[in-house]
């Protein structure tokens, strides 16, 4: 334990290291033609999380998949756009929790870079969509409370840490 990294990192940058989702929502019918998706603007596309990577090809950033037709993607009558909505849904939930946990998911020893999760406490990473479900997962609560009783300079800073999340939460 004394060698893990106790000092903070540089935040998460949204965008690069996550997904951020945007407001305003499409709300087309469900009778629109194809042709009105694939006149939409990029802004409209940025809206539900789509981007146009460098070669040209779209890609959803709620869906972590490649947009072959855009009215299958975004229009409700097809199972795809369902599955993105629920996605999307997903995403904001994440983000959610990294607006309101992410200073303790750092003191936890989790990490997002480049859209991927990497926890320094369990040696292990994945998609950044699932730090939420490793954050709750037995084996990453036992290896945070060991890292806790440790006698580290990085436990003792946490430990300091948390004391003042507390108090900031009973101020406000």
């Amino acid at each position: 334990w004394s060698e893990l990294e106790w000092q903070a990192r540089v935040p998460p940058q949204p965008h690069v290291d996550f997904p951020w989702p945007r407001v305003s929502k499409l709300k087309l019918p469900q009778s629109t033609p194809s042709e009105v998706y694939d006149a939409l603007s990029a802004q409209a596309l940025k809206s539900e999380g789509i981007t146009a990577k460098a070669d040209g090809t779209l890609w959803c950033t709620y869906c972590d998949k490649a947009v072959k037709q855009l009215s299958a993607h975004l229009n409700r009558i097809f199972p795809e756009a369902m599955q993105h909505i629920e996605n999307g849904i997903a995403v904001k939930a994440v983000v959610a929790k990294l607006k309101s946990e992410g200073h303790q998911m750092r003191c936890e020893g989790l990490v997002l870079s480049k859209r991927r999760f990497h926890c320094s406490l369990c040696n292990t990473s994945g998609n950044w969509k699932w730090i939420c479900d490793h954050r709750s997962a037995p084996s990453h609560r036992d290896a945070y409370n060991v890292f806790l009783q440790s006698s580290s300079p990085a436990a003792a800073q946490v430990q300091i840490n948390n004391k003042k999340f507390k108090e900031a939460e009973l101020v406000a």
